[in-house]
């Protein structure tokens, strides 16, 4: 973990071991999987391809993805990554096919699921839930639009420009990443190993260090107190069909917490999990 005010890491602390067989300890340069704090990565990568006029948010995902021309609703970009979008979690569809948890996706595996697609769980813009399915299909977006591949595209735009040299999204559950650490689930008493066998980008899939990803922090602290467009329309609650307003912006969630607000969001995949929480008003993240 480490803690960051002001743009400088003030306290950070490694415990616990990376690798069992082997007693390997966690330290700063063991590289774990951020599972959907990914997609808030997605969603600025999708902002800065905006300011290109490579895409536009407010845009209907089937002038990017003909293959979803059948659906009877329209969903913008926007929808896609704020999870209002209706449609069903590709993680479950990839069960109904017969996916199960000791079964290997990669990604391409899972846009196929997603570009087959027919029916809503409801309307678009008329509720919000945390699913899967929007960031993959924005992904593919990017990917098309950007003329390379999403891992190209996060590292061109964010992680190479930020100095995020052991940061790289994985879209292979057999991706070799160095110092990763092993992932393992409590069973009767005991730690076996439970692996990330789906991998899917957009929604998930990035890896890095704590180092890496106070760099992206500090980022995000220097842009916010300079009141950068991207992060303020991250930072912008959502609105329903009804006019209602959702704590959810563009990959980021905001809410009131003793009279401040905190910025954060969260993610876990098999035994990894990942939080980040940034309190603008301190200029003091987690």
């Amino acid at each position: 973990m480490a803690i960051v005010k002001d743009g400088e890491a003030v306290y950070k602390q490694a415990v616990g071991l990376a690798n069992l067989a082997y007693r390997i300890p966690i330290s700063d340069s063991t590289v774990f999987q951020l599972a959907s704090v990914s997609k808030h990565f997605t969603a600025y990568l999708a902002l800065l391809l905006e300011q290109e006029s490579k895409l536009r948010m407010e845009e209907d995902v089937r002038t990017y993805l003909p293959e979803l021309e059948k659906l009877p609703h329209r969903i913008t970009l926007t929808q896609l990554a704020n999870h209002t979008h209706g449609l069903p979690n590709v993680s479950e569809l990839a069960n109904i096919k017969g996916f199960g948890l000791s079964d290997r996706m990669w990604h391409r595996d899972v846009v196929d699921i997603a570009l087959r697609i027919k029916t809503f769980n409801f309307k678009p813009g008329e509720r919000y839930e945390f699913n899967n399915s929007g960031c993959v299909l924005l992904a593919e977006v990017i990917e098309r639009q950007s003329g390379m591949p999403f891992q190209e595209a996060l590292d061109q735009y964010i992680f190479a420009p930020l100095n995020m040299k052991n940061t790289l999204a994985v879209a292979s559950p057999g991706h070799i990443v160095l110092h990763k650490s092993e992932s393992y689930a409590m069973r009767n008493g005991r730690y076996e190993r439970f692996e990330d066998n789906i991998m899917s980008n957009g929604s998930s899939g990035v890896h890095t260090t704590i180092d890496d990803l106070v760099r992206w922090t500090q980022h995000f602290q220097a842009t916010v107190k300079n009141k950068n467009a991207l992060f303020a329309r991250m930072l912008q609650s959502s609105m329903l069909n009804s006019g209602t307003t959702i704590p959810y912006g563009l990959g980021l969630e905001a809410k009131n917490y003793k009279w401040v607000t905190a910025v954060f969001h969260g993610g876990g995949s098999a035994g990894h999990r990942a939080y980040t929480l940034h309190i603008p008003a301190h200029n003091l993240s987690v």
